[in-house]
């Protein structure tokens, strides 16, 4: 009976830990769980604070990063996505012996987040504010190319200005099949016009030595996707009470309620997974990062 009390406790402790990660508008670490796939008409990206200073060279923590993302105009619930996609693309900022950001000068010209295949640049990709303002004209390409005013077939998560998606599970063939495609609104497997299944855009987990995606990203950021969402928070994003509005404040606390259940659920589950190889089985009791 105790054994039998022991798994519906964690399987329930499984399901929670999945339905806090889609709170925060993220796919759960767990990959036997559902995907959290967003849709081209809800990704879209606020205005910029043009008063305010962009990191666009030299080294910025993930606190820098967090706060630039909101200040260009960039969606609160993906933040902790947006840190933990850029912890495995940029070069990283290391300071004491820790990763804490990114070197954006090192990491090139394609910026932090890597937009290698934007058709249109019309400003410096290094400018953390011009990359995320950029980063859904790469995301969802458009359906003409407004440099040549041609049909575009370039790779994305979207095509045809949305009307095409790529894939909610990574797809066969690829060395993640099965695994979540998605973190936030940043895909790893992409399509090309016509909706056909193409390469990687956002390809860590693609190599063997590598873990497979999408374990590969929230392993690259220190503490996991719990930490990336506390650094949101803590930079007064998601819905804080000192941010204007008492709807914004009531969804702070909400978001808040949400991370704090989330990685509590996470170390109940490590707790579990520390037991053995049936742990794994649930597939992804090892993918969970807790300090």
């Amino acid at each position: 009976m105790k054994l039998i009390s022991f798994l519906l406790s964690t399987c329930v402790c499984a399901l929670h830990i999945a339905q806090s990660s889609a709170r925060l508008g993220i796919s759960s670490p767990l990959s036997s769980e559902p995907c959290v796939r967003p849709q081209a008409s809800e990704l879209v990206v606020g205005p910029l604070n043009e008063s305010y200073a962009f990191p666009s060279s030299g080294d910025a923590t993930f606190q820098q990063i967090a706060e630039a993302w909101i200040q260009a105009g960039g969606e609160s619930q993906y933040c902790a996505a947006a840190l933990v996609i850029a912890s495995g693309e940029c070069r990283p900022f290391v300071s004491g012996g820790l990763v804490v950001g990114c070197d954006i000068t090192a990491t090139g010209a394609s910026g932090i987040w890597q937009l290698t295949g934007l058709v249109n640049r019309p400003c410096d990709l290094q400018n953390i504010g011009c990359s995320v303002q950029q980063l859904y004209n790469f995301i969802i390409q458009p359906d003409i190319n407004p440099t040549t005013n041609q049909t575009n077939y370039n790779t994305g998560c979207f095509t045809q200005g949305g009307l095409e998606e790529t894939t909610e599970l990574v797809p066969d063939g690829f060395r993640s099949a099965g695994n979540c495609n998605w973190v936030g609104p940043f895909c790893h497997i992409g399509i090309v016009r016509s909706g056909a299944t193409a390469g990687y855009i956002w390809g860590g987990g693609q190599e063997m030595a590598q873990p497979p995606f999408p374990t590969y990203y929230y392993d690259k950021f220190p503490g996991g996707l719990s930490s990336a969402q506390d650094i949101c928070d803590n930079v007064g994003v998601g819905g804080e009470e000192e941010a204007d509005g008492e709807e914004a404040g009531q969804q702070g606390k909400k978001n808040r309620a949400a991370k704090i259940e989330l990685s509590e659920l996470e170390k109940a589950f490590k707790k579990f997974g520390d037991i053995g190889d049936f742990g794994k089985g649930l597939g992804g009791a090892d993918h969970l990062k807790v300090e």
